[in-house]
């Protein structure tokens, strides 16, 4: 099964191309398949692993703008 909307290799340009000082933004849509949740969710915390392993900084975009984000 394949995600439709979900970029095809997304974790793997984000790895190989991500630097410090990049934004990386991420949407917040749940899948529109409940069985695609199965599939979405594993590549993301595989990216965000990968981000962390790279000794990267996640933090959320309020953090950056210094500002509350509704």
């Amino acid at each position: 099964m394949s995600i439709s909307y979900f970029p095809k290799n997304l974790r793997v340009k984000i790895l190989k191309k991500g630097k410090p000082d990049d934004i990386i933004l991420l949407h917040d849509i749940p899948p529109r398949k409940k069985e695609e949740s199965a599939l979405l969710l594993p590549e993301v915390e595989k990216i965000l692993q990968g981000i962390i392993a790279k000794d990267l900084k996640v933090v959320p975009l309020s953090e950056l703008i210094d500002k509350k984000i509704n």
